[in-house]
């Protein structure tokens, strides 16, 4: 029986904050209490563990999303002191909140139009698939590896595509270098020998439903009734015969989240 390696993997979503912080401190605050909750379960957390950042400024991404974050901060001043000039009395009360949501908007959900966008996808791709291949544990043929994966917001969509580009999907436009393609290309073998499987993916707060109409092809199976293979996610039974799940979390009261 080949050895079972864990991998608990965490991305964010957008981050509408001017000034972008790791988020490590976020995914300690998370991981600590999955630990308790699996210490009361006699169970044990992972070992192996890959945080990926993206979307703004840090000395480890090199790919250009580093740079969205400075791009929104500078586009919210200069439309926010055009729009203190033209100041104008209203009796609506709710203006106030929408300005706080303007700002959100701009400096936050503007990373979601990034990665839709053509130029921005491959870069993101680039970026969190790097990211990854670099800190996941050598693989070895002895070995089956199982990924647990937290993510959030825009996260669970870019995790989406790469689950689907690491098993089941053929391009490789945005990589840059023999050695990306060289790493990518290991570990979509593993996964096509079912050495490499999804054993949990976490969604919270994802916006994955709506994201739909970006592909057209994803758009010809729904309205011909045909069923999307989660498989080709590596959402499938493994080899120890459990089934893989994905969980999402969402709230009603979360304009942006949606039941899958």
């Amino acid at each position: 029986m080949p050895a079972k390696k864990e991998v608990i993997i965490y991305i964010h979503g957008i981050t509408p904050a001017p000034d972008p912080k790791l988020h490590k401190e976020d995914f300690n605050s998370f991981e600590n209490l999955l630990c308790k909750a699996l210490e009361a379960k006699g169970k044990n957390y992972p070992a192996q563990r890959v945080d990926i950042e993206w979307g703004f400024d840090l000395p480890s991404i090199i790919t250009k999303d580093k740079y969205l974050a400075n791009v929104e901060r500078y586009l919210y001043q200069q439309v926010d002191e055009i729009a203190d000039k033209h100041w104008d009395f209203t009796l609506n009360p709710t203006r106030f909140i929408y300005n706080v949501i303007r700002k959100n908007f701009l400096l936050g959900f503007s990373d979601m139009f990034y990665y839709v966008s053509e130029d921005g996808k491959e870069q993101i791709r680039q970026n969190v698939l790097n990211t990854l291949l670099d800190n996941l544990p050598v693989l070895k043929s002895d070995e089956v590896y199982y990924f647990t994966i937290i993510s959030h917001s825009a996260g669970t969509v870019i995790m989406h595509d790469i689950l689907f580009i690491l098993f089941g999907g053929k391009s490789k436009s945005f990589l840059t270098s023999q050695s990306e393609i060289d790493k990518l290309e290991t570990l979509q073998k593993f996964a096509l020998n079912e050495q490499v499987f999804v054993k949990c993916f976490v969604t919270l707060g994802s916006p994955i439903t709506p994201m739909i109409v970006r592909s057209g092809t994803l758009m010809d199976k729904m309205i011909n009734n045909e069923k999307i293979p989660i498989d080709n996610m590596g959402i499938k039974k493994g080899p120890d015969g459990v089934y893989s799940k994905w969980l999402n979390f969402w709230d009603k009261d979360d304009v942006m989240s949606y039941p899958i």
